[in-house]
């Protein structure tokens, strides 16, 4: 998903912002959602909680994703 800047959508006297739908349940064991925000990615990961803890987690993105 592009996350469009201010001057990128054609509108006149207003300002808007959006972002991803929060989720409450998921149809997958790990999903992760990307959304372009100014010159980078901002990474919503959404897990099962009943598989994975935070700390799996936070790994398993960290190397899919080559973080630090």
């Amino acid at each position: 998903m592009k996350k469009y800047l201010q001057h990128e959508l054609p509108q006149s006297g207003f300002s808007a912002d959006y972002d991803a739908n929060p989720k409450s349940f998921e149809s997958f064991e790990w999903y992760l959602n990307a959304v372009e925000v100014d010159n980078g990615l901002e990474l919503k990961c959404h897990y099962d909680t009943g598989l994975f803890d935070d700390a799996t987690a936070e790994s398993g993105l960290r190397a899919r994703c080559h973080l630090p």
